[in-house]
């Protein structure tokens, strides 16, 4: 495909976002927590809040952590790492502004006791 449409794979995936009417910026980041951050965000990620970070919760799916799945199209997923100590905390919102706000909100959250 990149040959044929003569453009990158970047340059492709955002005509496909024009063209379905909608982008999002996923992001992730890696939290080093101590011990007892660590067991308070893995309490948290059992939660079944139908609100989280002010935002309506549309699903939660725990197969590979906890992906928290919000009724703007946006979520947030928390996971620990199997190969270093930390949390890895993936988001996605519409805009880059939009998902740097959501890691600020989940990160604020998972080290809020």
């Amino acid at each position: 495909m990149i040959a044929a449409r003569n453009a990158s794979i970047s340059e492709q995936i955002q005509q496909l976002f024009k063209r379905v009417g909608r982008s999002f910026a996923p992001t992730r980041e890696n939290l080093h927590l101590t011990d007892e951050q660590k067991s308070l965000a893995i309490q948290k990620s059992k939660t079944d809040a139908s609100t989280i970070l002010g935002r309506k919760v549309k699903s939660i799916d725990r197969t590979d952590g906890a992906k928290f799945a919000f009724d703007d199209g946006s979520w947030m997923l928390l996971r620990l790492s199997g190969t270093e100590p930390l949390l890895r905390l993936y988001v996605e919102a519409e805009t880059p502004t939009a998902s740097a706000k959501l890691v600020r909100e989940a990160t604020d959250w998972i080290l809020k006791s």
